[in-house]
């Protein structure tokens, strides 16, 4: 079955790409901003700044020099209770609200000399730093969780989790392989239901069920998930859902690519970040769903990896063909022109 035999397909012209969001940081926008879309063929896509650049500090050559000594500067921030872990101080990093004798910083390995006055310009309440990817990404892609049984496919410290119970979503069934990783601070939270010890890949609607108790299938999917690739777990991910369910999917690509194409933690290769995407876009074609989006995260993952998020749909989006060129082009292979 070809993309304009789908059910719900829509016309190329109708198909959404979002560039890369800019981070806190660089620039100074929100990380809550929505990012600029261009729709259909032959549009730009926007080149927006650095993802790279997000993760270092703005401090001059002189203080960079100085800096290569003492704590780093996550290490310090949890150390003196202006974090609550280091999790949260690289959030807090990564959001531009930390600064170094009054110089910006957000780069959470900068080394803070003894001397230095560090402050929190404002803080935050989110648990992990996925919070603030999540939040770029569903603002990003217009997906309200709203009313909606939503899974949130390895939930961690429950960043994701968060945001979904925070902006209404009825019941949030927060599963993830691991034991003691959930936030305290969430256990509790009216709607959210914890599952651990689960693989993903094992999921079928009535397992899902019977450990949570929810009867209703999950119209919104999300998913955050380390060490397997997404291709293993999309099967499982849509005999939970619903057949109008949305799915918006972190694509992390050092999980995709094998050993061969990462070196010392990161993908580096922009050919192999595009294909990293594209493999999971006609993963998910041959499921039965559609591309309805592609945005670059707004903070890079572990180690300053580009990470991206896929809105997938049964019904509306396109074909993953119609997505190659955009594709390359956000991952950083092959520029494209802005619309003017």
């Amino acid at each position: 079955m070809n993309g304009s035999e789908r059910v719900g397909a829509l016309p190329a012209t109708e198909a959404r790409i979002v560039g890369a969001p800019v981070g806190a940081g660089s620039g100074g926008d929100s990380l809550e901003s929505e990012p600029e879309c261009w729709f259909g063929p032959g549009t730009g896509v926007l080149g927006g700044g650095s993802l790279e650049g997000e993760q270092e500090g703005t401090l001059d050559s002189d203080e960079a020099g100085s800096a290569r000594v003492g704590q780093r500067l996550d290490a310090l921030l949890a150390q003196r209770g202006l974090a609550r872990s280091r999790t949260h101080a690289t959030a807090l990093i990564a959001a531009g609200l930390v600064t170094v004798d009054g110089h910006p910083v957000t780069k959470n390995s900068y080394r803070v000399p003894a001397s230095s006055a560090v402050a929190v310009a404002a803080s935050d309440h989110w648990v992990s730093r996925a919070a603030l990817k999540l939040i770029a990404a569903l603002d990003a892609f217009a997906v309200d969780p709203r009313a909606r049984v939503v899974l949130d496919a390895g939930a961690s410290t429950g960043g994701f989790s968060q945001v979904l119970c925070e902006r209404g979503s009825r019941r949030v069934l927060a599963v993830d392989v691991g034991h003691g990783q959930f936030s305290s601070q969430l256990r509790g939270t009216a709607g959210l239901v914890v599952v651990e010890g689960c693989n993903v890949r094992e999921l079928t609607a009535e397992r899902l069920a019977a450990l949570t108790g929810e009867a209703e299938r999950p119209s919104l999917v999300t998913a955050d998930l380390s060490f397997i690739s997404l291709t293993t777990v999309l099967p499982a991910l849509c005999a939970t859902a619903t057949a109008a369910a949305d799915f918006v999917l972190l694509i992390k690509p050092q999980f995709e690519v094998g050993r061969s194409g990462v070196r010392e933690g990161i993908v580096r290769d922009p050919a192999l970040r595009a294909a990293a995407v594209m493999s999971i876009l006609r993963a998910a074609y041959d499921l039965g769903l559609n591309t309805v989006g592609v945005c670059a995260s707004s903070i890079v993952g572990e180690h300053g990896n580009h990470e991206y998020f896929v809105h997938l749909a049964r019904f509306g989006g396109v074909a993953p063909n119609e997505w190659m060129s955009r594709v390359e082009s956000l991952a950083g292979q092959v520029p494209l022109p802005r619309r003017g």
